[in-house]
């Protein structure tokens, strides 16, 4: 019964708890790359969000974009919905480099 209570309130919260066409900024952080899309976009309240263009870094990897700098959780833009100001940021794998030596 309490789940349900939770779930009632969660749903009309989420009906009625903007007002319509009520934006958020979502900010995009590179975390030592370069955008190559705006580092900002406003976005209404309980919409997807586009991916923007991979950001690049040298010696690395573009991995996601995640909602915290190292760690976090990856934003899946299919299904995560904008519900508050929030910022993304970029994660890198660095890329093994070989290095050869001639005498």
């Amino acid at each position: 019964m309490k789940k349900t209570k939770l779930i009632l309130f969660v749903f009309i919260f989420l009906m009625c708890g903007c007002p319509d066409g009520q934006k958020f900024t979502v900010t995009f952080d590179p975390n030592g790359g370069t955008l190559k899309s705006p580092a900002t976009v406003a976005v209404e309240f309980g919409k997807s969000l586009s991916e923007p263009l991979q950001p690049e870094l040298n010696g690395s990897v573009f991995i996601g974009w995640f909602d915290k700098k190292s760690g976090g959780t990856q934003w899946n833009f299919s299904i995560n919905r904008v519900t508050e100001n929030i910022t993304l940021y970029a994660q890198w794998k660095a890329t093994r480099m070989s290095l050869s030596v001639s005498e």
